[in-house]
């Protein structure tokens, strides 16, 4: 589930395109972790691959997939890459979390199914968010493995 934000305001026309903001959000980022080749490190990147994401002469855009691998590796929210800081106060605000003005609107994107098991946790108790929770951090690997015990 990706959160993304829209200005409402009248200068909307004037918005930069997502692959443009996400770009100029991660040039920030690597230019904070020292470089391109730092920022590779921490992210899990080869060099080339920043370079064809961020460099002078960048040649792919930065996916859905890879921003939530950059956002993880940061500690960020999911989202914030797409978020134009430029129009922000501070950097240390965006990061801490996204305080809305009156242009901006926060539209999730989820499926039913999705904000069916949000509002079920939301509605439980801190023993059943605990069991949601554990369920959702076990792996495919981890239910054929329960699988099979049961059956063996």
């Amino acid at each position: 589930m990706r959160i993304y934000h829209f200005d409402k305001s009248q200068d909307n026309k004037k918005m930069a395109h997502i692959n443009d903001i996400r770009r100029l959000n991660t040039r920030r980022l690597a230019s904070e972790a020292g470089g391109p080749a730092n920022f590779a490190r921490k992210v899990g990147f080869t060099d080339s691959r920043v370079s064809q994401l961020i460099g002078d002469k960048f040649s792919r855009n930065i996916g859905d997939k890879a921003a939530k691998m950059i956002e993880d590796a940061y500690g960020l929210t999911h989202g914030w890459l797409d978020i134009d800081h430029e129009k922000r106060k501070s950097a240390q605000e965006d990061k801490t979390g996204h305080i809305l003005d009156e242009n901006e609107v926060n539209l999730v994107y989820a499926t039913n199914k999705e904000i069916t098991l949000l509002t079920k946790y939301r509605e439980s108790t801190a023993q059943g968010m605990k069991l949601i929770e554990t369920a959702a951090a076990t792996s495919e690997k981890d239910v054929t493995k329960i699988r099979s015990i049961k059956a063996g």
